[in-house]
């Protein structure tokens, strides 16, 4: 059993790697969109990597303070455009994002979701009827997660490369009531835990995924696993 001079040292770890991590990805998603030395394919994947993994430190303040139950019974973060969570946004190229195809994607692996697919079983949902239930979280342009200027009301839009990010939440599909729509009771395995997904789109159709898994103690947010991948 964990000491509470052993849990709030693992709080401010926490803490304290979130700031640095949302601290550490402006400045080099900056960098990398100023750097012309770097080819621009390469640019573009960096700037996407840092930018989902920006989204995610940004909604990790929202998840703690709503707790699971408020977040899977469809608590929004804070952090969106100011349209729905829902339909298509285009970037300057042309590039669209089609959330509610994405999310399918996350929930079934096609473009559209029957209620038999997103309980079917597969390799990348092995958990049947308790597959998780994506669905989105908090979504917006990069730009809005950059510092506004001194003096300014907000960010300018023009201060960042265009990139749009989409955060998901679903609860965790191993935990003990097999309900993949409400966190498992107080004292059952996987209680307070959820997992969340970040996606960067950027020019050229780049892509960059990040995904966290998160628990909820009483000291605050533990990570308990991450990966990174591509698109």
């Amino acid at each position: 059993m964990k000491r509470e001079g052993e849990q709030g040292v693992a709080l401010l770890i926490v803490l304290v790697t979130t700031g640095l991590l949302a601290a550490l990805a402006t400045a080099l998603v900056l960098t990398a969109a100023l750097e012309a030395r770097i080819p621009a394919a390469q640019r573009d994947g960096t700037i996407a990597a840092y930018a989902a993994e920006s989204a995610l430190a940004a909604v990790l303040p929202d998840v703690l303070a709503a707790g699971p139950d408020a977040v899977l019974a469809g608590a929004a973060s804070t952090f969106t455009d100011g349209g729905g969570a829902g339909g298509v946004r285009v970037l300057a190229d042309g590039t669209g994002i089609d959330l509610d195809r994405e999310t399918a994607q996350l929930l079934c692996g096609r473009a559209a979701c029957t209620p038999a697919a997103t309980t079917a079983t597969s390799p990348e949902r092995p958990w049947g009827p308790a597959n998780p239930r994506w669905r989105v979280y908090g979504y917006g342009r990069l730009v809005d997660l950059l510092p506004a200027a001194p003096g300014a009301a907000g960010p300018d839009p023009g201060d960042g490369p265009d990139v749009y990010v989409i955060v998901w939440v679903a609860d965790d599909p191993t935990d003990a009531d097999g309900n993949p729509l409400a966190d498992a009771p107080a004292g059952t395995a996987g209680h307070g835990m959820l997992f969340l997904a970040a996606r960067a789109y950027g020019r050229s159709g780049v892509r960059r995924s990040v995904r966290l898994v998160v628990e909820r103690t009483d000291t605050g947010l533990r990570p308990i696993a991450r990966q990174t991948t591509e698109p």
